[in-house]
């Protein structure tokens, strides 16, 4: 009975988790794209999310939010890095929904026009290996930072 009971719990939290996890919003944004960007746009980090959020999903906002403030505190006190978390349910943020294609939980690196789907990253390793996407955060900030 033990035996069952975990193997369901198993399956209910991967379906969660994918299901947080999937998002056809990344087939919208390249991961590599032709872009225009000069060296003072600032770099947008947009975690996208809904009303009913599960705990990975507030790790993701929250982890990513907090990493970027440790790592980058003096491009986020300059305004060359700006972290927003959305609800893609709030009507006043529709017209950025609809420009990177948003359905559901989403976390984009943006500067100029070249947008980064981080989505799968961020749900891969935010609670298995925090190090792991700490480090991912940091290596994509640099990356956009030096273009």
């Amino acid at each position: 009975m033990k035996n069952i009971t975990k193997v369901t719990l198993t399956i209910l939290l991967s379906l969660l988790i994918v299901a947080c996890v999937h998002n056809d919003s990344a087939k919208a944004i390249s991961r590599k794209s032709n872009y225009t960007s000069d060296a003072s746009s600032p770099i947008y980090v947009y975690y996208f999310h809904t009303n009913i959020r599960c705990e990975t999903c507030v790790q993701v906002d929250n982890n990513t939010h907090r990493y970027l403030k440790e790592l980058f505190p003096k491009e986020l006190k300059d305004g060359n890095l700006v972290f927003k978390s959305i609800n893609i349910e709030n009507k006043d943020y529709q017209a950025l929904v609809a420009k990177y294609k948003i359905w559901g939980q989403t976390l984009i690196f943006v500067k100029g026009d070249n947008a980064i789907d981080r989505t799968n990253d961020a749900f891969m390793n935010v609670s298995s290996d925090s190090s792991k996407w700490r480090s991912m955060v940091y290596k994509q900030v640099e990356s956009l930072l030096k273009e």
